[in-house]
């Protein structure tokens, strides 16, 4: 929820900003480090570091200092046995002045910080860094003037109504304390460190979370446009790093196509016997949250969404296609000319995405031939070959138009324009699924060619009339 509240209550103007702007403390560190080159092994280039890497995880930060990371701190083997394993010997000064129990305050916090190498240079490659999160709550306290927990119930747990979401230690009777409360982490508080995420929540509220930030309760629809997208990449092709999301492109294993997925953006954490994990998948309006307690196997929390997704993708997408033939599928004719369109989703083995066009007739000419080769380049000697594809895509925009309740929508799509009979000619810096660089290539009468507009009158589905 720390990124949440960040945009809800700063936006991301300051993304960009070095974090020393707000946090004085490490402009001091970068003030003492002048002489020191930058990229040094050594010495963080703190001046080098924006607000927006500490949220996307490309600070370059090392992971923790001593609430979770540190050895000595460790509570399952003494550090005179680690020792024992072969670690040298650490003089007393050597060793962090807390940890766990007791945990570090602010003052304790920047001395370990200064002592600290960098993993990497900021911005290099994503790396996991709970110091980064520290950071960026103590720059939202700054730039707000309020306390981290605050902030989170100002602009997340009141507006949303979460009753079962706290920032401290919330009573035993309201969670599910799988042992002892100390040893399961019920009681853990981790003070100056919580913007690392030590919350405690329930199943209902993250789901109040989940459809506030796909619907875009919270903040503009645009910020959340750009907090969905990746912030860089992993060693995975199938894989990215978000603000904080881990982002997955999924496969749908019902097509033909490999270039047919969903983005699933992901957000999975765990203290002492407790573990979360959840997944929001906009383009399918869908999302899943797994709580879980108990001596559990690691990840369980994992691999219940991954059942669950299995289970529930196949049958989501089934529904949708025959959803969306009800609302959008039908044949639509012009009253003052001899034109019509016929649209459908789904159905006799179709598993193509968006919603197809089957037939498509314009002042009494077949279009279909026509619009492939104006949207697509092909020539008209390559016509008779084709196998010609319209597909309609939703593109997020629509109005809202009066009476019907407040039902009544007007909703755009774009088409994509395809010979499925072309060669593919995917190679290292060739594609054949560039359809993006297309969009908009053919205009009558300053209209694009590929817009396509539905009037939704919010009772039995389409109710519009065809714009070509």
């Amino acid at each position: 929820m720390h990124v949440i509240a960040f945009l809800a209550a700063v936006g991301d103007g300051v993304w960009n900003d070095p974090v020393t702007k707000f946090i004085p403390e490490l402009a001091a560190l970068a003030a003492g480090r002048a002489d020191v080159e930058r990229g040094s092994t050594w010495s963080v280039d703190w001046d080098d570091i924006t607000i927006g890497s500490l949220a996307g995880q490309t600070s370059g930060l090392i992971r923790d200092y001593s609430l979770l990371s540190e050895l000595t701190w460790q509570t399952a083997i003494r550090p005179d046995l680690l020792v024992y394993f072969g670690f040298p010997p650490l003089n007393r000064s050597e060793i962090p002045p807390c940890g766990s129990l007791p945990t570090c305050n602010r003052e304790q916090l920047f001395a370990g910080f200064a002592r600290q190498p960098p993993s990497f240079p900021p911005y290099a490659t994503p790396a996991y860094s709970d110091v980064g999160y520290v950071l960026l709550a103590w720059a939202l306290e700054n730039i707000t003037g309020k306390k981290y927990g605050d902030v989170i119930r100002q602009y997340i747990i009141e507006p949303l109504n979460l009753t079962g979401t706290y920032t401290l230690p919330p009573p035993e009777s309201v969670g599910v304390i799988p042992g002892e409360r100390h040893s399961t982490g019920w009681t853990l508080d981790m003070n100056q460190e919580v913007g690392t995420g030590g919350m405690w929540s329930s199943t209902r509220d993250m789901t109040k979370v989940g459809k506030a930030i796909m619907g875009s309760k919270l903040m503009k629809p645009s910020m959340t446009r750009r907090w969905l997208k990746p912030a860089t990449f992993s060693s995975d092709s199938r894989a990215s790093v978000g603000e904080p999301w881990g982002i997955r492109q999924i496969a749908l294993k019902d097509t033909k196509s490999s270039y047919q997925f969903v983005t699933s953006f992901n957000k999975a954490g765990q203290v002492g016997k407790y573990g979360v994990f959840t997944a929001l998948i906009p383009e399918l309006d869908l999302g899943f949250n797994v709580l879980a307690a108990g001596d559990v196997p690691p990840n369980l929390n994992v691999w219940l969404v991954e059942t669950l997704a299995g289970a529930f993708l196949p049958t989501w997408l089934a529904v949708s296609r025959r959803v969306a033939n009800e609302t959008y599928g039908g044949r639509y004719r012009s009253a003052t000319l001899n034109s019509s369109i016929l649209i459908t989703a789904g159905g006799d083995g179709d598993d193509h995405p968006g919603l197809a066009v089957r037939e498509w007739t314009s002042n009494g000419t077949d279009m279909l031939p026509i619009a492939l080769s104006a949207g697509t380049y092909l020539s008209p000697e390559a016509l008779p070959g084709a196998q010609i594809s319209i597909r309609l895509y939703p593109t997020g925009l629509e109005d809202r138009l009066p009476g019907g309740g407040g039902q009544r929508r007007r909703v755009a799509f774009k088409a994509i324009f395809e010979d499925l009979n072309q060669t593919e000619v995917a190679g290292m810096y060739t594609s054949d699924c560039a359809t993006w660089v297309g969009q908009s290539g053919a205009m009558w009468g300053s209209l694009p060619l590929d817009q396509f507009v539905f009037e939704l009158d919010g009772v039995v589905g389409a109710g519009g009339r065809a714009r070509r």
